[in-house]
């Protein structure tokens, strides 16, 4: 085999058998060797072909570039506002629930656990399962307005007033593992006065005297018999108070001890504890009440707990968020408090305490339980 010698670096060159074209490994000098001579064939020079790899780099580059900037830019509005996304997110999903109106806790399954029924802001009925706060079910009401009067009745059943002056029933008839909501309707001859409570039934008297007796879904009643004593309607009972600078709000602990609470003309939060006529301690609380005139209040191993509103510092306004106040029944000094997520204006509508677990509802802010043998824990919130 004929030895060649490149032209360009005078190395060796030794081609392989049929080749027609070699290429110096030294320099990338090229040969045509169809001919059989060692004419160099036409070459491509090493500095264009670094060029067009470099070209070739840059134009990756330069697609990477405009591909990632626009990305970034988008992304950026997002990245800054990630840590708000933890909050946000949680926020939006309260769009999708029904926003709580009314409150009565009733007993839907049997664990003595008091459930929460509600009627909300879009016409419906949902049950809360008390222990975890899970929807257990929803109904319809297929009304055309929100109700101005409502009724808790016993034996879990909701009594609502709906535009026409007719009163529906929501009841509670447990299906296997399930609970479903039934409605019914009655139409007495003018709006419900009173009501009472009878075994498993509910009497309701209209103003012409009239008395209509309701029956719990699935349950057969012969008589409604009432022992006679009918509350009246809008003395249904509950823990919220309207304060008063003449008649103070009273709250009487099983020891004798009397709880007074009033508000002054800048609705400034006052606490007064009695023992007959022996006045114990009267404490100024640094809280304002719900809405200028309402609170909530409540006994509880002879401690008062008291639902009212710290103001905004910034505007000195009277509204800010609702606060829980335990107060220390023999000092009068606040123990601990929870700040509720409930607006700048909220309004309460629930206010018990069943062996030690405190429901809190508010007008379109939810429902909270909360165990007060635990400094106020949140146990469920919906």
């Amino acid at each position: 085999m004929k030895r060649l010698v490149c032209d360009n670096c005078g190395a060796s060159l030794q081609p392989e058998d049929g080749a027609s074209v070699i290429i110096c490994p030294y320099c990338g000098t090229s040969y045509d060797l169809s001919d059989g001579s060692s004419q160099k064939a036409p070459d491509i020079p090493t500095s264009v072909l670094q060029h067009k790899r470099k070209t070739s780099k840059s134009f990756k580059w330069l697609i990477a570039v405009l591909v990632f900037i626009p990305t970034l830019a988008a992304l950026t509005p997002v990245l800054l506002l990630l840590p708000a996304f933890t909050h946000v997110i949680p926020e939006l999903s309260k769009v999708f629930r029904h926003r709580p109106y009314r409150y009565c806790t009733v007993n839907a399954d049997g664990d003595r656990i008091p459930d929460v029924l509600l009627y909300t802001y879009d016409k419906g009925v949902v049950l809360l399962n008390g222990r975890d706060g899970s929807v257990m079910a929803t109904a319809d009401s297929g009304a055309d307005e929100l109700p101005s009067v409502y009724l808790c009745l016993a034996h879990s059943m909701m009594a609502v007033q709906k535009d026409d002056g007719r009163y529906e029933i929501f009841g509670l008839q447990p299906n296997g593992e399930h609970t479903e909501i039934l409605t019914t309707i009655i139409d007495p001859a003018d709006s419900i006065t009173s009501y009472a409570e009878g075994k498993g039934c509910v009497a309701l008297k209209d103003k012409g005297g009239t008395q209509t007796n309701i029956v719990p879904p699935g349950r057969v009643v012969p008589e409604c018999d009432t022992d006679g004593r009918f509350t009246p309607v809008y003395k249904n009972p509950t823990n919220v108070y309207i304060l008063s600078q003449t008649k103070p709000t009273e709250l009487k602990s099983d020891d004798g001890t009397t709880y007074r609470i009033t508000a002054n003309s800048s609705y400034m939060v006052f606490l007064e504890a009695r023992t007959g006529s022996k006045k114990l301690y009267r404490r100024r609380l640094h809280y304002k009440t719900l809405f200028t005139s309402y609170v909530g209040a409540l006994l509880w191993k002879g401690n008062p707990y008291l639902i009212v509103t710290e103001p905004k510092k910034s505007s000195g306004d009277i509204t800010g968020d609702a606060v829980l106040l335990a107060i220390d029944g023999k000092t009068g000094k606040p123990m601990w408090k929870h700040v509720f997520d409930s607006g700048p204006s909220p309004s309460l509508a629930l206010l018990e305490v069943h062996d030690g677990r405190l429901y809190a509802g508010f007008y379109g802010d939810g429902v909270t339980v909360l165990d007060l043998s635990s400094r106020g824990k949140v146990l469920w919130h919906y």
